[in-house]
């Protein structure tokens, strides 16, 4: 919104200028705070752990989530490239009101992150993303219909919104899945979200030059994708197990009934 708003009385080289401003004072006040902040002392990462992370994320499940969260992330970018140009070229409207409605879609996301978080702990976290990103399909896929302008600002702040709001879901899964070294697996996980993210930003550019329609239904397929993939890894999930391959508790040996029961009191986090 600020870049809009400082747009509408300068130039492009102003305000790129006076928009590090807040960059700037925000390192010098971490001059201060960085001695507040705990030193974290990480164990050395062994080769052996490596090992046991690429297993985990060699497996059938493991690579449908890199899929969801690349396909994710390539639709959020996608959206967010290309919303102030479909601003622009399809509306006509000013860099300032781009940037207010840029900033108010934005902003909506906020209040439902910790909302959407509690969710995923109780409901997992592939229900909340085959949820959020199949909700955001529908909603982008209705733009390709090219709505009325207020419609279609509520239809760009719900899908927008509706992403945005499952990330902290989607790293979530990442760590969960990994179950180790949660400094490397989000490391990993942020390679995807942006890396191959940024895909998303060309394929949209693309899709655009033919038509805006295009563009939506594109970014609609990429996050149906990934909902898609979700449901399967959430199938996957609920599907019941062998009792055999239950650990053993303190060493001693259970009943068929016992491994039963603790199957479903771990299935269910009772």
């Amino acid at each position: 919104m600020s870049i809009g708003l400082l747009l509408s009385v300068a130039d492009w080289r102003g305000a790129l200028a006076l928009s590090v401003l807040p960059t700037l004072l925000a390192g010098v006040c971490f001059l201060w705070v960085v001695r507040a902040v705990p030193l974290s002392e990480t164990p050395r990462i062994e080769r052996k752990d490596l090992v046991l992370l690429l297993k985990a994320w060699r497996s059938r499940k493991g690579v449908r989530l890199v899929a969801v969260v690349s396909l994710y992330n390539m639709a959020l970018i996608a959206l967010l490239s290309m919303i102030p140009l479909y601003l622009t070229k399809v509306h006509t409207l000013s860099p300032g009101k781009i940037g207010i409605i840029f900033a108010a879609i934005l902003i909506g996301r906020a209040p439902a992150q910790p909302w959407v978080g509690s969710i995923s702990d109780k409901l997992g976290r592939f229900a909340v993303l085959a949820a959020g990103n199949g909700l955001a399909a529908l909603a982008v896929r209705g733009l390709a219909f090219d709505p009325t302008f207020w419609v279609m600002i509520a239809m760009l702040a719900f899908g927008v919104a509706s992403l945005d709001s499952v990330r902290a879901a989607m790293l979530a899964a990442t760590v969960d899945h990994a179950g180790r070294n949660e400094s490397t697996t989000l490391g990993f996980a942020f390679t995807l979200l942006d890396g191959v993210g940024a895909f998303g930003a060309v394929l949209a550019g693309i899709a655009a030059g033919i038509s805006w329609g295009a563009m939506f239904c594109l970014a609609s397929a990429l996050t149906g994708g990934a909902a898609v993939l979700a449901i399967s890894n959430l199938r996957d999930s609920a599907r019941p197990k062998s009792p055999k391959s239950v650990a053993l508790i303190d060493g001693e040996s259970m009943t068929i009934e016992k491994a039963k029961a603790e199957h479903a009191r771990q299935y269910w986090f009772l």
